[in-house]
Formats: C-alpha cells, sequence, structure tokens
C-alpha cells in the first residue's frame, strides 16, 4: 500500500505508521515530516546591452530560495544569486534561472529581455 497526502500549508506534520502482522503484533512510528512554501524563480538583470568582454549584472527578486543555478545562454552557468557574468562573443542570449528552495523543490524563469551583446570598437 502506498497512500498519497497533499499539504496545502506549510509546515510540520507528523506522519504515522502503524503496522501489523498476520499474527496481530503491531508496532507504531511517528516521524515529523516538513512541508515548505515552494521557491519562486525571479531574474533580474541591470542593463540587457552590453559590449563584447563587459561585464552583465544579474539579480532576482526570487522567493524561498536557498541555491540559485544561472544559465547565460551561451554555453556558461554559474550559481550564487547575483553573478557577473562576461560575454565574450556578440549576438542575443536567453538567460535562465532555476531555484532550488530548502525542500529540494524548485521553480525555473527565464528573464523577459533577451540579453544583447555587441561587438567592441
Amino acid at each position: 500500500m502506498n497512500p498519497q497526502v497533499t499539504f496545502n500549508q506549510p509546515g510540520l506534520y507528523p506522519i504515522t505508521l502503524i503496522s501489523e502482522t498476520s499474527f496481530g503484533c503491531k508496532d507504531t512510528m511517528v516521524k515529523p515530516f516538513e512541508v515548505f512554501d515552494p521557491p519562486v524563480a525571479v531574474p533580474l538583470v541591470t542593463d540587457p546591452n552590453a559590449c563584447e568582454g563587459e561585464g552583465v549584472q544579474f539579480n532576482h527578486a526570487s522567493q524561498n530560495g536557498v541555491y540559485y543555478y544561472w544559465n547565460f545562454g551561451d554555453g556558461y552557468t554559474a550559481t550564487g544569486p547575483n553573478p557577473v557574468h562576461t560575454y565574450i562573443n556578440s549576438g542575443t542570449y536567453t538567460v535562465q534561472l532555476i531555484v532550488e528552495g530548502p525542500g529540494g523543490c524548485t521553480d525555473t524563469a527565464t528573464i523577459t529581455t533577451p540579453i544583447s551583446v555587441f561587438e567592441s570598437p
């Protein structure tokens, strides 16, 4: 038997398991189960325009995050809440942020304005 429960609110819930043998012997175990608020990823960029070799500041307004994983769209990634990334080649890049919450749940969001990197003079 694999019972399933849906928790609608964060909190600490006691989970009880009662086991019984075919001879009528019983044992009970109670373990706490913690439910967390889900993370919400909100990636931000200070200025979506840059020149080749110029650092671009990324920030976030995410909620309930513990770990932050950035994909800069050019094959490079970073961790941390507010990284600076330098684009080597000109082009347009789509940036994605994955936020992981304390319970291991994740949320993914893409920056609404693509990053435009222009050739350096």
